[in-house]
């Protein structure tokens, strides 16, 4: 029997077993390549969230910023007529004329009221006021009494003497052609206007919208003014943060303890400043939920190439032997396949092919009786 080509079969072998090892390492390194990637996008997505919360905020807050410009720029314009009016025609009934022919809305407001030169309120929307209230020591009448402005002035949201309801002050000066004061024109504004308003912006309840004074006090926020109202909540460090016309900031609310990511506007030509802050917890859940779809499809192409290296890995070990049986000597496979057979017609020797075909043998020939020798005597 001839021998196992032992050698050639090793040199197989070794062939072998090195592909195992390169798709090994590529595997590895596919699966080095797919984490480094999860870990890069995870912290990538940190700074996407943030950029996105950023231009979000600024956006809804250059938004809300033109509406309350508008809202608040309607009703100087609803002041200033009303002071043109009374300029022509100063009867203590004029107001309540203006309302009743609905020349002059009320949509927005608590109250319309006319201050007299001394600071006494002489009528309202309602018709003339008997009761004298002495306004003089507001402060919505107080700057127009020292002249201290001539445009529009937002005053701080008081409790209204005469409305009994907490408002947001805003008052015009009435002054003749030698700029001598006639009166004060007032509107009272109620707060919760900027609320009801905000609520279309479908913020989470953590999410806060304020409006707040170059002073530092908050006129207005999209949830829980009145309570901030009447605890005289103010935000002293927005008008030293608010440098620019507008601008993001980390912004800590003492109010409710939540931290924000913020922007600020300031309103053109008027002395307030808007602010619209995201809560930061809400970007952190949004960031965590990214990174975990991240690892998840990390975890799903891991056992993606697992599984395709040990496809390959099976394929490449079993090709020695499927070699080895294509490429063997014949006679070494019918050896090793088909069992020895005593009643074979030849006698198997090395090969299959090689084998002695036994001579057929003639008449037997008997030996002449003199040619057998006697058998010699041990003795």
């Amino acid at each position: 029997m001839t021998r196992w080509p032992a050698l050639w079969n090793w040199r197989r072998i070794r062939r072998a077993l090195g592909e195992i090892r390169i798709v090994l390492v590529a595997c590895a390194a596919l699966i080095a390549t797919t984490w480094i990637a999860v870990v890069a996008m995870s912290i990538g997505a940190q700074g996407t969230a943030e950029r996105d919360a950023s231009r979000d905020v600024a956006t809804l807050g250059i938004v809300i910023g033109e509406q309350v410009t508008r809202t608040l720029a309607a009703i100087d314009q609803t002041l200033k007529f009303v002071a043109y009016e009374f300029l022509e025609d100063p009867s203590p009934d004029r107001l309540a004329e203006l309302v009743g022919a609905g020349v002059v809305p009320m949509d927005n407001l608590v109250l319309l009221g006319f201050v007299d030169a001394k600071g006494i309120l002489t009528q309202t929307e309602r018709g003339p006021d008997k009761s004298a209230l002495d306004l003089s020591d507001r402060e919505h009448i107080r700057v127009h009494l020292d002249r201290r402005t001539d445009g529009l002035f937002v005053g701080k949201p008081v409790l209204g003497r005469a409305s009994g309801r907490w408002s947001i002050q805003l008052s015009r000066a009435v002054r003749e052609a030698d700029g001598s004061l006639l009166g004060v024109i007032v509107a009272a504004m109620d707060p919760s206007y900027f609320e009801r308003f905000w609520e279309r912006a479908k913020l989470a309840s953590t999410d806060r919208i304020e409006l707040i004074g170059t002073d530092g006090v908050v006129r207005a926020r999209n949830s829980e003014s009145t309570r901030a109202l009447m605890g005289g909540l103010q935000r002293p460090e927005l008008p030293v943060i608010a440098t620019n016309d507008g601008g993001h900031f980390r912004d800590h609310d003492s109010f409710d303890g939540v931290e924000r990511l913020s922007y600020y506007k300031r309103l053109e030509n008027l002395p307030l400043i808007l602010t619209v802050g995201i809560d930061e917890s809400v970007i952190a859940k949004a960031v965590a939920s990214q990174q975990q779809a991240y690892i998840e499809l990390g975890a799903v192409a891991t056992l993606a190439i697992l599984l395709l290296g040990y496809l390959l890995r099976n394929e490449r070990s079993s090709l020695p032997t499927s070699a080895a049986r294509r490429t063997a000597p014949a006679g070494d496979y019918a050896m090793r396949s088909k069992p020895f057979q005593k009643d074979s017609p030849c006698t198997i020797r090395t090969t299959a092919s090689q084998c002695s075909i036994p001579r057929i043998a003639g008449p037997t020939r008997q030996a002449h009786p003199s040619s057998v020798k006697a058998p010699r005597s041990r003795n």
